[in-house]
C-alpha cells in the first residue's frame, strides 16, 4: 500500500524543498502529486517552457524515495491565456463571462481552450514520460462544472442534438414540442436552457451534451498520455457522487479512480460517509485509490469546518482501505499562507512546525510500512448492490416531485441500512452484470426501459433479490412519461400497479402496517406514497393512515426462484433497518456481529486470506462481541481475539483467522 501527500512546492522557498522532503519521509510518505495547480509557472509566456524547478523538486523528493503523480495543470489557465483569447472563459445563464483570478472558469467547449491543453499536456508528457521517480498522471482536477452557456456551446448544442436525432422531426416527437406551440422548425432555433421554463426534455438533452463535452475534452489529455507515457497510470481525482458529469463515463479511460475524502462537514461524520467509498470503488469494480484526504481543519473563504479529533485522521485512513483502496494521498503537505485555501489546514500549519497531526499520520506510515502489500488487490466483499443510474439522477434532479425529494439520498438510506447491518454494498450501473450480488437494490428506476427490466427479470427468475422502489419505470430516454400503467415496463416484475399516488408535501408522515415476512414494528412513510393493486405480489405493509388507509404500500412478488420487493415509500430509518435485515437472514447473509451506527466491519479478500477491518467511529469505548470459534489475530498489535474485543474511541483493528494448530 502507499501513503503519501499533495505538495505544492512553488508555493514555497527554495530553501524549504529539503526539509520537507525529509520530514515527508521520516513520516513513512512514499508518494506526492504535483504541478496540478502551477501552468503559470510551467508556461509563464505563450509556448516558453519552464520546467527546472518541477525538475528540481522531483529530484529532492526522488533523493528521499518518494515517487511522483503529476496533474495536468488545466483546471488553471494562467491569466496572460485569458487575456489573450478571453472567448476561452466560462459564460454564466446570465450571459457574462466568468472573470480570470480563480479555477475552472474555461469552456470545455472552446477549441481555443482544448488547444492550448493540448500543448501544455504534450510538452508534459514528452518531458516526463521516462523519468524514473513519476509513476502516474492525475488529468485535470475535480472535473465536471459549470455548465457554460458561451456561442460555442450553443452552436455545439445543436451539433449534438443533430446527431442524436437526426431530423428535427424525431427530435420535436421525442420531445413533445406540440406543447406550449415550441416545434422548432429549424436547428438554429434550439436555444442552451438558461430559464426554468423550458421542457424536461431539453433539460436532460442539455445535461446530457454537457457531460459528454467534459468528457471529450478530457479525453483529449488521456489520448496524449497515452500515446507519450505508456509506462505510467492515468487517474482522476473524483468527488465520490457529484454528478455534472457521468462519472461511469469517465472511468472506462482511466486506470484507477482517484477519490477526494473530506469527511466531516462536508461528507458527514461516522461510518456512514463510506458511501462514496464504495462508489469510487465501484466505478470499475477494482481497488482505488485516494487522492486527497483530509488531514485537518479546512475552510475556504467563507466557510470554517470543525477540526479533527485525535485519532480521526488515523480512522478515517483505513476507512479508506477497509473499503478497497490501495493508497491514499493527504492534502495537503504544508497549510497555504495566501490563496482562496489559507484556512483548508494541510498535515503542517502555516509555520511547519511538525505537530499532533503529522505525528498521528506518521503512526499510520509506520503502520503502512509494516503491512507493506499484504492488501494490495484484495478484493471488497459485497453481498449488496445498488444501482445507480447517472441519467435518472439528472432526470430526477429536473423533476423531484417534493421539495424534500433527494433521489441520491433515497438511494443511500438502504446504503446506510446495510452497511448498519456490515452488509458490503457495491453500485452497479443499469448496463452492468450485477457480479456476484444477492440482493439488487434499484432506487427510483426513473428512466426505466425494456432492456434493464428484462435483465432484472432473469436476475431474479435466477434466484436474486431486487428490490424496486417508487418513481420507478415513469419516464422513457427523452424525459417523456410513459403513457402505461406504472411502474411502467417494470410493472409486470414487480406484480403490483400504482392506483394512485402522492407527494403529501406538509402532510406526512403516514404510519404503517408492517406484514410477515417483516416485523410487526413501528415504521411511518414520508415524502411520496404509491397506493398499490396487488398484480400476483403479496402486501408486505399497508397505509395505517392517511388518504390511502388499508391500501398496499410495499409488496413481495416471488419470480421463479427468486423474489421481487416494491417499496412505494420512502421510509424512515426504522423501516430500512427491519427491511435490510429481513433480506440478509433471508439470503443467508446475516452478520454474526450485532448492527451498530458507530462500529464499522467490513471484509477484503486476497487468495485464500480474509482481512476484516473494525473501525469504532464513536469518541468512547465500544465493545464487540465476537463469533465462537478459532481466534482472530490483529494484524496491527499482532495480538489474538478474545471472546470480546474492546475498542477504545477511534480505534482500528485489522484482523485475520488465526492459522490452524
Amino acid at each position: 500500500m502507499d501513503i503519501g501527500v499533495d505538495y505544492y512546492p512553488e508555493h514555497w522557498d527554495r530553501t524549504d524543498w529539503e526539509p520537507h522532503a525529509k520530514l515527508m519521509a521520516e513520516a513513512g510518505f512514499r508518494l506526492v502529486r504535483l504541478g496540478e495547480f502551477a501552468w503559470s509557472k510551467m508556461e509563464p509566456k505563450e509556448g516558453r517552457w519552464e520546467f527546472g524547478w518541477l525538475d528540481e523538486a522531483i529530484e529532492v523528493l526522488r533523493a528521499q524515495n518518494i515517487r511522483v503523480i503529476l496533474g495536468t495543470p488545466t483546471a488553471t489557465p494562467p491569466p496572460w491565456l485569458a487575456a489573450r483569447h478571453p472567448d476561452i472563459l466560462n459564460v454564466g445563464k446570465d450571459g457574462r463571462a466568468l472573470e480570470p483570478g480563480g479555477r475552472r472558469h474555461y469552456c470545455y467547449t472552446s477549441p481555443v481552450y482544448r488547444e492550448y491543453s493540448r500543448k501544455i499536456v504534450t510538452a508534459m508528457a514528452g518531458h516526463y514520460a521516462e523519468h524514473p521517480a513519476v509513476v502516474g498522471w492525475q488529468t485535470d482536477n475535480e472535473i465536471g462544472g459549470p455548465k457554460c452557456f458561451c456561442d460555442a456551446c450553443a452552436k455545439a448544442f445543436q451539433d449534438w442534438l443533430k446527431t442524436r436525432y437526426v431530423t428535427l422531426e424525431a427530435l420535436n416527437r421525442a420531445w413533445g414540442t406540440i406543447f406550449w406551440s415550441q416545434e422548432w422548425s429549424d436547428w438554429s432555433q434550439i436555444p442552451l436552457p438558461r430559464h426554468s421554463m423550458h421542457g424536461p426534455s431539453i433539460l436532460l438533452d442539455h445535461q446530457r451534451f454537457h457531460s459528454g463535452q467534459v468528457l471529450a475534452y478530457h479525453q483529449v489529455q488521456v489520448d496524449i498520455l497515452r500515446k507519450s507515457c505508456p509506462k505510467q497510470f492515468v487517474t482522476h481525482n473524483c468527488m465520490g457522487f457529484y454528478n455534472e458529469v457521468d462519472y461511469w463515463a469517465l472511468a472506462k479511460s482511466l486506470d484507477r479512480v482517484a477519490l477526494d475524502f473530506y469527511p466531516g462537514n462536508l461528507w458527514g461524520e461516522g461510518k456512514f460517509n463510506c458511501a462514496g467509498h464504495d462508489y469510487t470503488r465501484s466505478l470499475k469494480h477494482q481497488p482505488w485509490m485516494v487522492m486527497e484526504q483530509r488531514s485537518g481543519l479546512t475552510g475556504w473563504l467563507e466557510m470554517f469546518q470543525a477540526g479533527d479529533l485525535p485519532g480521526q485522521l488515523r480512522l478515517w485512513t483505513y476507512q479508506t482501505v477497509a473499503h478497497g483502496a490501495d493508497a491514499v494521498v493527504y492534502f495537503r503537505w504544508r497549510t497555504s499562507r495566501f490563496g482562496a485555501e489559507q484556512y483548508w489546514h494541510g498535515v503542517l500549519d502555516h509555520h511547519g512546525v511538525p505537530g499532533r497531526r503529522y505525528r498521528e499520520l506518521s503512526r499510520v506510515g509506520a503502520e503502512f510500512a509494516a503491512l507493506g502489500d499484504r492488501f494490495t488487490g484484495a478484493s471488497y466483499v459485497a453481498p449488496v448492490g445498488i444501482v445507480l443510474d447517472p441519467e435518472s439522477r439528472w432526470a430526477l434532479e429536473i423533476q423531484k416531485g417534493h421539495p424534500k425529494f433527494d433521489c441520491l439520498a433515497h438511494a443511500n438510506l438502504y446504503h446506510r441500512a446495510f452497511t448498519a447491518h456490515h452488509a458490503g454494498v457495491e453500485y452497479w450501473h443499469p448496463a452492468d452484470d450485477f457480479g456476484g450480488a444477492k440482493i439488487l437494490v434499484v432506487p427510483t428506476a426513473f428512466l426505466c426501459d425494456e432492456a434493464l427490466a428484462k435483465k432484472l427479470t432473469a436476475y431474479a427468475e435466477a434466484g436474486g433479490t431486487v428490490v424496486l422502489t417508487f418513481r420507478s419505470g415513469v419516464k422513457d430516454a427523452a424525459n417523456v412519461v410513459v403513457n402505461e400503467r406504472l411502474p411502467g415496463v417494470l410493472r409486470s416484475l414487480a406484480g403490483c400497479l400504482v392506483e394512485e399516488y402522492d407527494a403529501p408535501v406538509g402532510r406526512e408522515p403516514f404510519v404503517l402496517a408492517l406484514a410477515a415476512p417483516l416485523p410487526k414494528k413501528p415504521a411511518t412513510a414520508t415524502i411520496w406514497c404509491d397506493a398499490l393493486t396487488l398484480t400476483g405480489a403479496k402486501a408486505l405493509a399497508r397505509y395505517a393512515d392517511g388518504p390511502f388507509t388499508g391500501m398496499p404500500a410495499a409488496t413481495l412478488h416471488r419470480v421463479g426462484k427468486g423474489q421481487v420487493v416494491y417499496v412505494g415509500f420512502q421510509g424512515d430509518a426504522a423501516f430500512y433497518g427491519l427491511l435490510a435485515k429481513w433480506l440478509l437472514a433471508d439470503q443467508g447473509l446475516a452478520s454474526p456481529f450485532a448492527p451498530s451506527d458507530t462500529v464499522e466491519i467490513t471484509e477484503r479478500v486476497k487468495g485464500k486470506e480474509r482481512f476484516l477491518f473494525v473501525l469504532n467511529h464513536a469518541a468512547t469505548e465500544s465493545k464487540l462481541k465476537m463469533p465462537a470459534g478459532k481466534p482472530w489475530r490483529d494484524l496491527l498489535t499482532g495480538q489474538k481475539t478474545g471472546r470480546t474485543l474492546t475498542l477504545t474511541p477511534y480505534d482500528v483493528r485489522i484482523l485475520t483467522p488465526t492459522v490452524p494448530a
